[in-house]
């Protein structure tokens, strides 16, 4: 049985006993307990991951504030092998891993949301835009080793905490922009300070390049770096 497994048998088991308790113990408890849950596996269903995760935090409060024994054991539970379930990634965290071919038009690929990443240090590689979300880690990208064309260029990168440092050739025009909760931004030669600020700033030569690139970088916590060189 893979722990995955083990870890939805078990935590079955105890929401069960939880709502069985509940509905002993208070009536109207357990029901709503119960719809919670029916929601839960609603969302899920459906892929709606936005009220699927509102749903989840309300009914981990909801088995918080009930002091039901069950309920708190399944938080416990949870809780520990989410951290267990980790460790690898926050140990490769410290490893960067290089990241050399970006999937293809029309592919699938799965959002790595912890570790510290470089992209574009492949030779001879052309720029295929980036879009990335992730959760924690630093990401470096070496857009002066890559063929990069006079079309539209595009990076987005969403994560919660993690610096970003982007390397850019010469004649390379960017464009950022940045919204964070708290983070410095060095622009080539300029440095602002964010608190829960969006900074939108371009480089002189922007509309006279040939070549042009637009960084959109969202995050909570996190620094960015724009080197020319």
């Amino acid at each position: 049985m893979r722990k995955i497994h083990f870890f939805v048998l078990i935590e079955l088991i105890l929401v069960t006993l939880a709502l069985l308790t509940m509905f002993t113990d208070d009536l109207t408890r357990g029901i709503l307990f119960l719809v919670l849950c029916l929601l839960l596996y609603h969302y899920y269903r459906v892929d709606s991951q936005s009220n699927l995760l509102l749903v989840a935090l309300s009914l981990f409060l909801f088995l918080a504030f009930s002091l039901n024994p069950f309920g708190m054991a399944a938080i416990i539970f949870g809780l520990i092998y989410g951290f267990t379930a980790s460790i690898p990634y926050l140990y490769r965290e410290h490893k960067p891993t290089v990241v050399t071919h970006l999937p293809q038009a029309g592919t699938k690929q799965r959002n790595t949301w912890i570790g510290d990443f470089s992209y574009f240090l492949a030779e001879d590689q052309d720029f295929e835009d980036l879009n990335l979300f992730r959760f924690s880690g630093n990401d470096t990208l070496y857009l002066d080793q890559v063929v990069i064309g006079p079309e539209a260029n595009l990076i987005l990168i969403r994560k919660v905490v993690g610096h970003t440092k982007i390397y850019v050739p010469i004649d390379l025009a960017v464009e950022l922009s940045v919204n964070t909760l708290y983070g410095d931004v060095h622009f080539f030669d300029e440095s602002y300070y964010l608190r829960n600020e969006q900074l939108q700033i371009h480089s002189e030569d922007l509309y006279q390049a040939n070549r042009s690139v637009k960084l959109v970088i969202s995050s909570l916590l996190g620094n960015v770096e724009v080197i020319r060189r």
